[in-house]
């Protein structure tokens, strides 16, 4: 979490963000948990992956 902008900002760089991927499907993103304070700043990222079908390799 020190790599968002927001968390330093507020001071909270604790959590865990978890990406599930389809390795049958070229590694593409399935599904992401994200567990912090800021979860709602961060969750359209990973939203966006999912709909578009995004791997791990273009994220």
């Amino acid at each position: 979490m020190t790599e968002v902008p927001k968390a330093l900002t507020v001071n909270d760089t604790k959590g865990l963000i978890k990406m599930a991927v389809d390795p049958k499907k070229n590694n593409r993103i399935v599904g992401v948990h994200i567990l912090s304070g800021i979860a709602a700043n961060m969750i359209h990222e990973a939203v966006m992956a999912v709909k578009y079908r995004l791997t791990i390799d273009l994220c």
